[in-house]
Order: C-alpha cells, then sequence, then structure tokens
C-alpha cells in the first residue's frame, strides 16, 4: 500500500475600494433668527482589507478509500 499526503497552507489578502459616496442636505441654522438655510455635506467613504487563511490536505492510496465508506 503506497500512501501519500499532503498539507498546503494559504493566505490571502484582497484590499477593496467601493467609492465614495456624497450627499447634501438642506437644514436651518439654529444661531440665527434669520430664515437662513445652511447646506450639510457628508462624504462616505467605502473599503478595506481582508486576509484569508487556509490549510488543504490532499492524500492518495488508502487512505480516500476508507474515507469513501463513511
Amino acid at each position: 500500500m503506497d500512501v501519500h499526503a499532503s498539507l498546503e497552507r494559504k493566505v490571502e489578502y484582497l484590499y477593496y475600494d467601493l467609492g465614495n459616496v456624497s450627499t447634501s442636505a438642506a437644514s436651518p441654522l439654529r444661531s440665527s433668527r434669520s430664515p437662513l438655510i445652511g447646506i450639510r455635506q457628508q462624504t462616505t467613504r467605502f473599503n478595506g482589507n481582508i486576509v484569508r487563511a487556509g490549510v488543504n490536505f490532499t492524500s492518495t492510496g488508502a487512505l480516500p478509500r476508507l474515507w469513501r465508506k463513511y
């Protein structure tokens, strides 16, 4: 019986950038008695980092035949 087994390790890194979203809204100025309206602007950025790690086990020979029974 000839059995070979190997372990593979892997690490993956992914950077993503989905862009920016900007919004504007009118809001009354609270510190003034005049009917002035201020503009509020907000920008949000969607980006991030993902790191994944894994292990693969592969074998040939008698071990795979034994696992097929279960």
